[in-house]
This record gives C-alpha cells, sequence and structure tokens, in this order.
C-alpha cells in the first residue's frame, strides 16, 4: 500500500528542474527589463520582481498540490474546462464584458478583479490534447481522423486570440499544439506540410503592425 502510494505522488525530477531553471530565468529576466520602469513607478527598483516572485510562490504552491489529484479528475473535467475556457475567449468581444487595455481586449473584470481567459485556455487546451492524444494512439498518424480533430480546436483557439488581438500567446498555443502533436506520434510530414502552409499567413500577421515587426526583430536581434 505505501508502495503504491509513493508511486501515484513521486515527483519527476527532471521535470522540476526544468520548472525551476525556467522560473528562474524568468526571474532574472523581469528584474533585467522593469527595474528601470519600477523605479520611476514606484521608487523600488524590486517591484515587479517581487510581485512575479510571489506568482511564482503560489504557482508552485498549486503545482505541488496538483500532483495529489487523481488524473482520472483530470479526464472528467477536461471537456468542461475546454468548452467554459472558450466560451470566456468569446465572452471577451461582448460589450461591458471584454476589458480593453493597450488597444486590446484581453481581460474580463470582476469587482477589483481581473484575469485573461488565455491563461485558463493554455491550461484546458494542454489537458484536452494530453488525454485526447492518449485515446487515440495510432489513429493520430492518420491525417483526417487523427490530426484534423486536434488542428481544428487548436485553430479555433488562436483565431479568438488573434482577434484580440493577442499573437504572441495565440503562435504559442500553436506551437506547443504542434510540439504535443508531434510527441504523440503524429506524422512529420503531415506537420511540416500544415507549418509550410502556415508560415506565409504569420509573415502577413507579423508585418500587418509596425509594434511586431520592431518585436519580431528584437526577438531576432535582443542586444541590438
Amino acid at each position: 500500500m505505501n508502495r503504491a502510494k509513493s508511486k501515484k505522488t513521486r515527483c519527476d525530477h527532471v521535470l522540476l528542474i526544468t520548472v525551476l531553471m525556467l522560473l528562474g530565468i524568468g526571474l532574472v529576466m523581469v528584474a533585467s527589463a522593469s527595474s528601470y520602469v519600477a523605479f520611476n513607478r514606484t521608487g523600488n527598483p524590486y517591484f515587479f520582481l517581487k510581485r512575479q516572485a510571489l506568482f511564482c510562490l503560489f504557482g508552485l504552491g498549486v503545482m505541488f498540490c496538483a500532483r495529489y489529484i487523481p488524473s482520472k479528475f483530470y479526464s472528467k473535467i477536461v471537456w468542461p474546462l475546454l468548452v467554459v475556457s472558450f466560451l470566456l475567449l468569446v465572452a471577451l468581444f461582448v460589450p461591458g464584458i471584454g476589458h480593453r487595455v493597450g488597444g486590446a481586449v484581453r481581460w474580463i473584470k470582476i469587482g477589483p478583479f481581473s484575469f485573461q481567459p488565455s491563461e485558463l485556455a493554455k491550461v484546458s487546451l494542454a489537458l484536452f490534447m494530453a488525454f485526447s492524444m492518449a485515446s487515440k494512439g495510432e489513429e493520430l498518424k492518420s491525417f483526417s481522423k487523427g490530426l484534423t480533430p486536434f488542428l481544428v480546436v487548436s485553430f479555433a483557439f488562436a483565431g479568438l486570440l488573434l482577434l484580440q488581438p493577442d499573437v504572441g500567446t495565440a503562435v504559442m498555443i500553436v506551437a506547443w499544439s504542434f510540439i504535443m502533436l508531434f510527441v504523440g506520434g503524429a506524422r512529420f510530414v503531415h506537420l511540416s506540410g500544415i507549418i509550410a502552409l502556415l508560415l506565409p499567413f504569420v509573415f502577413w500577421v507579423v508585418q500587418s503592425q509596425p509594434y511586431r515587426v520592431k518585436r519580431f526583430m528584437a526577438f531576432l536581434n535582443p542586444w541590438a
């Protein structure tokens, strides 16, 4: 009994170390990018760093609690969670619900609190793809039966994100969806063909706004 329990709750050390490394790198980037602005706004150069560190601690706490939740629980909520997150993304475009900040409608405000439905969409889409791919098995090698349903769902979410607009999150969702599909057993020739078809559209989206071009160039050469 104890051995079975320990197997259920044991930690994947490689995954844990990877998460901690990403958090550490992220905190360093936040400190580097925000210290000047934080000092001018608040007089404390570490204001945004401290806030981000608190969010990291909260996230780690949620992660450690989540490892004790049986996987059957996630399989039961994956579809309701996916539908709710999709409807919340749609609700952003309903007058009086979506809150516009800096020209983008990404937030829903409830009293003094606000949240981004895209954050829930990331979790729900990842759970949906993981559990659905596990049940598909070898069908993933089929373009019509295995690959198409996942592409439809991920592109639907990405489309709503592009309308906000939130190009960064949309690209990220599509990118890790393709990575999950490749790891899950989808054919490389199918995925590479779709990527080739998407590249002109991605290029058009990026060059359609000057600030996107600047961000893309900064990504290619961050030290320029």
